[in-house]
C-alpha cells in the first residue's frame, strides 16, 4: 500500500467523492432535455448547458446556460428542475408517456 502523507489522502479522497456525488454531464442541445426522465438518468446527475445550437430565447423562457436536475416525483413522473445564468428557477414535469408541461419560473 502506498503510503501519503494526510493532507494528499484527504485530497484524493475528495475528488474521488466528488466524482461519485457531482456528477456535471454537459448536453449539447437543449432538445436532449425532452429524454432525459428519472428512470433513465444516474442518481444525482446534474445537466449542464451553455449556448447550444437550438436554444431560441423566444421559446425557452430561460437564459442561454445552466443546469438542469432531473427528479423521480411521484409514481411514473419526471420533474426538471432548471437553474439558469440569470438566478431564475424553473420547473417542467411530465407524467407517464404524456407530453412536457411547459417550462413554469419559480
Amino acid at each position: 500500500m502506498e503510503k501519503m502523507e494526510l493532507s494528499e489522502a484527504l485530497k484524493a479522497n475528495a475528488s474521488v467523492l466528488e466524482e461519485l456525488v457531482f456528477k456535471y454531464t454537459l448536453i449539447s442541445l437543449l432538445s436532449e432535455l425532452d429524454g432525459l426522465l428519472w428512470n433513465n438518468t444516474s442518481l444525482g446527475s446534474i445537466y449542464t448547458f451553455n449556448s447550444t445550437s437550438d436554444y431560441d430565447s423566444k421559446k425557452h423562457p430561460f437564459g442561454a446556460a445552466g443546469t438542469v436536475e432531473v427528479k423521480r416525483f411521484g409514481g411514473s413522473s419526471t420533474i426538471q428542475i432548471l437553474y439558469d445564468i440569470n438566478n431564475h428557477v424553473f420547473l417542467r414535469r411530465k407524467v407517464g408517456e404524456e407530453a412536457w408541461n411547459a417550462w413554469t419560473q419559480v
